[in-house]
């Protein structure tokens, strides 16, 4: 008799497996507690790392991590007007600080060009150069494909509905 495989992919069983013996393991120790909600974090995380480990890796070649493209995107978006580092760190969920090493190594990659705005020290004007609007344009096409390939077999209707309920959770 020949054996059985499974089709999930070894790090999601395991990492449900392990999100599932930390829970049981809680239970014991808290067993009046609720941890439905704590299971839910867990599998929404776990969704999370999955897609931005498929955007990753389509990024690395090109030199860039999700945060990298999110940066570009939003200095595309904010056109000629000022940025606020800490609007920008709120808007890419990292901090400040942070904001400034990714801006600073995409302007060493020459894909932005950037300065102090002078009507406001906290902000920069940032703009894409043409070596950036270049990338950007290349890239973006297939980043969409590695976030949708990242959600599998999971149907639009499905998709749509988790958006509606990430959004609940997230405003």
């Amino acid at each position: 008799m020949t054996p059985r495989t499974s089709t999930a992919s070894p790090q999601r069983r395991t990492a449900k497996t392990i999100d599932e013996r930390r829970i049981a393991a809680l239970r014991e120790r808290f067993p009046d507690a609720d941890f439905s909600d704590l299971d839910a974090a867990l599998a929404v995380g776990r969704a999370s790392v999955a897609i931005d480990r498929s955007l990753a890796a389509y990024l690395r070649p090109y030199g860039l991590t999700p945060v990298a493209l999110q940066t570009l995107i939003s200095v595309f978006l904010a056109g000629p007007g000022p940025l606020s580092l800490a609007d920008l760190g709120d808007e890419l969920r990292v901090t400040k600080a942070n904001v400034s090493l990714v801006l600073g190594g995409l302007e060493r990659k020459k894909l932005i060009s950037r300065r102090a705005y002078p009507d406001d020290g906290r902000k920069i004007q940032a703009a894409l150069t043409k070596r950036g609007e270049r990338l950007l344009n290349d890239v973006i096409p297939g980043a969409l494909d590695a976030i949708h390939d990242a959600f599998g077999p999971l149907p639009k209707a499905d998709r749509a509905r988790l958006k509606t309920l990430a959004q609940m959770v997230g405003s």
